[in-house]
């Protein structure tokens, strides 16, 4: 602790540390706090559906798939994405 001026400095970096770990521990699914949910980035989605952000960003426009924006980010819920393509794929057959 001896680098820092004072202790509000540490304190500060010790809260920004805290915060980043539990917003891991939420996208993960590691935090027992929130519910089992699993969540997905864009890169996950583009590959479990095999296509490309641009077309990603399309299905969000249109609200084919369900999201979630956080910090400026979107973030699918998969159990919500399941249950979509279900209703998707049973309409095409």
């Amino acid at each position: 602790m001896e680098c820092f001026e004072d202790k509000s400095e540490y304190q500060q970096i010790i809260e920004i540390l805290k915060e980043i770990q539990s917003t891991v521990d939420e996208m993960t699914g590691k935090d027992d706090s929130i519910d089992k949910e699993k969540w997905m980035d864009n890169a996950d989605m583009c590959a479990l559906l095999g296509i490309t952000k641009r077309t990603l960003q399309r299905y969000r426009q249109k609200g084919v798939l369900p999201y979630y924006m956080m910090r400026g980010k979107p973030y699918y819920k998969k159990d919500e994405v399941q249950e979509c393509m279900k209703r998707y794929f049973k309409g095409k057959k």
